[in-house]
């Protein structure tokens, strides 16, 4: 699903796992023609973009809502799932506690917002000048 801002792309997640093959296809289609958007950045924005939608996925609860926006020199993703739990650092173990630490590897700044019916994980690149 495309919103009607052409900055603005936004897609639904049903909540399975295997969902995440298509979120990745799914960004690199809509960056492939954004300024700026070179090839490695473009890694480290689906590699983010993976980790919030799998951490929305393991520990929130639906609505889940995937939006990438870019404008004023910056690309923002943003992962919104139905739980008010706060997304935490965990220790890490054989079954996960790094994704929070590898987010902020590939993202300039990310942060969370919670709102009435759950939260907003969101990670901000920004973009070379055009």
């Amino acid at each position: 699903m495309v919103d009607k801002d052409p900055g603005q792309h936004a897609l639904d997640l049903a909540g399975d796992p295997a969902e995440l093959g298509r979120v990745r296809g799914w960004a690199r289609a809509a960056l492939e023609d954004v300024p700026g958007v070179d090839p490695a950045l473009l890694a480290d924005v689906v590699g983010a973009l993976d980790e919030l939608a799998s951490n929305a996925i393991r520990h929130g609860a639906a609505p889940r809502r995937v939006l990438l926006r870019h404008a004023n020199g910056a690309l923002r993703v943003e992962v919104s799932d139905g739980s008010p739990v706060r997304a935490e650092y965990r220790a890490p173990s054989t079954d996960g506690g790094r994704g929070l630490r590898m987010i902020e590897a590939y993202v300039d700044t990310w942060g969370q917002t919670e709102h009435d019916g759950g939260k907003t994980v969101w990670a901000e690149f920004a973009l070379p000048p055009s």
